[in-house]
């Protein structure tokens, strides 16, 4: 046993039951506890955590946080975790069986949090382009050698580094997204250092309406939205970016992944106009994101051994 704790944050999906499988399959490092924090304005939840109890060996403590606000629920957790180790994990998201040890070893004394890639899992049929492009993929990437940014989706943090005192994720963003880049990028102003943990595998089962170009582009032009402000100069050095990704996407025509990762960094620099100009991001609890899943035990659990592209 460990002093790590797992959050999941939730908002009515069904694929949490196989998140809270998969980590309480971990071997040989355990949790110490899987904290579930439901989002959702009542405890929808509950019942199907309550399923599970007597199929995990790994303590689970179920929280309700509601307010359709990812921040909140987010909060909860650093909340309940004030000391120790604290993972999160998304509830769509399937962790291999030693995604815990490798997060642990690579957490290592003046880091204070470490992040592991997340592998899309794509449906047959989703395009050729997609899967080589894999635009959904999470990896951390350094900037001038030193990572400034990170992402909830596959992370642990050290809650006794100094550096989290008092932090808490934006409740601004908390519906429209980017409240973890934002949390990961200011505590990295204020002197955090982050590592990577490659080996911390996790995959995402991704769903058939984001394998499209539209849900892709619409997501990236979102993101350059959250993460900029307002202003006729952020707006002013969009325009030659966005003509630069376009020039490029004509000249990859017969191209498909070079051309289609053009057009989606021409939708981050579309939103960062868009920005500039005021456009504020839409609620991400409304969309064809909501996730209005109905909640049911999974009849079977996919294992992480059933994702051929991460076997070694």
């Amino acid at each position: 046993m460990t002093d790590i704790h797992v959050a999941i944050c939730t908002f009515r999906r069904a694929s949490l039951a196989e998140t809270i499988l998969s980590v309480d399959a971990q071997r040989p490092v355990r949790a110490a506890r899987i904290i579930v924090i439901d989002n959702d304005d009542t405890p929808s939840a509950a019942v199907l955590v309550d399923s599970l109890r007597s199929r995990v060996q790994t303590d689970i403590l179920y929280t309700h946080a509601p307010a359709r606000n990812i921040s909140v629920a987010r909060n909860r957790a650093l909340d309940l975790v004030p000391r120790g180790k604290l993972a999160f994990i998304d509830d769509d998201e399937i962790a291999a069986p030693d995604w815990l040890a490798h997060l642990n070893a690579a957490l290592t004394p003046g880091l204070a949090a470490v992040f592991g890639p997340v592998t899309p899992q794509y449906a047959p049929g989703t395009p050729d382009w997609m899967v080589r492009l894999a635009p959904h993929q999470s990896v951390l990437l350094p900037t001038k050698g030193r990572y400034m940014a990170g992402y909830s989706c596959n992370c642990l943090i050290d809650r006794t580094d100094p550096v989290w005192g008092g932090r808490a994720f934006d409740l601004a963003r908390g519906q429209t997204g980017g409240e973890d880049t934002a949390f990961f990028a200011a505590a990295a102003l204020a002197g955090a250092t982050y590592g990577t943990a490659p080996d911390a595998h996790m995959v995402e089962p991704v769903a058939p309406h984001r394998a499209t170009l539209r849900w892709l582009f619409a997501r990236r032009m979102a993101g350059g939205i959250s993460l900029h402000q307002a202003g006729l100069a952020s707006a002013l050095m969009a325009v030659p970016k966005i003509a630069y990704c376009a020039a490029t996407a004509l000249l990859h025509l017969f191209a498909p992944v070079a051309r289609y990762r053009a057009l989606l960094r021409a939708g981050l620099h579309l939103g960062t106009l868009r920005s500039g100009l005021g456009a504020r991001r839409a609620n991400a609890y409304g969309g064809p994101d909501a996730r209005d899943t109905a909640f049911a035990p999974a009849a079977s659990t996919p294992l992480f051994s059933d994702f051929p592209q991460l076997k070694k």
